[in-house]
């Protein structure tokens, strides 16, 4: 069962266990179902026309994302507090990553069907929803920051702190050379 544990920063804070996931207004979270993945589970592939929102509660989510060039990969790992699926529900559009279960995972799995039909209603909630994307916007800015650090050690060093979730949003700051 989760718990209702107060606000941060505007936004509500869930408690599911020892986690504590993110989001604007309870009247979204109550939308939610909980979902349990094994590791290496597929939740969505990259050009899948679902529309499921999820918030991750425990484990970690990896998503990589297939571009027109065959050597072009992206990946990242979303941990608790992180969300994922706001494009296809605000732009209609197919996933453009592929997203599975790195460990265990539980989440937070709100229809998209049913999130649409609620911001229709309530207009006022796409504000929350748009949150998530400036999130993403701020890891695609950390990737392409981090392709431009000139120094192999240093560029996979600030890899590796943004895949472990030791970078949060806006975090562009330089990785000094050792």
């Amino acid at each position: 069962m989760h718990e209702w544990v107060g606000t941060r920063q505007g936004l509500w804070l869930l408690r599911g266990g020892s986690q504590q996931l993110l989001w604007g207004e309870a009247p979204v979270l109550a939308l939610g179902r909980a979902k349990s993945c094994v590791a290496g589970e597929t939740l969505y592939r990259a050009g899948d026309s679902s529309d499921d929102y999820y918030g991750v509660i425990r484990g970690v989510i990896l998503l990589q994302g297939h571009f027109p060039h065959p050597d072009a990969v992206m990946f990242h790992m979303l941990h608790p507090g992180d969300w994922v699926g706001s494009v296809p529900v605000l732009a209609n559009r197919v996933r453009y990553a592929t997203a599975s279960a790195r460990t265990e995972a539980e989440l937070l799995l709100i229809p998209g069907v049913e999130l649409r039909a609620l911001l229709r209603r309530k207009p006022q909630h796409a504000l929350e929803l748009s949150m998530d994307l400036a999130y993403h916007l701020d890891v695609a800015l950390q990737v392409a920051t981090d392709l431009l650090i000139r120094d192999s050690e240093a560029r996979c060093a600030a890899a590796l702190l943004r895949l472990g979730g030791c970078r949060r949003t806006g975090d562009h700051g330089t990785i000094a050379s050792a």
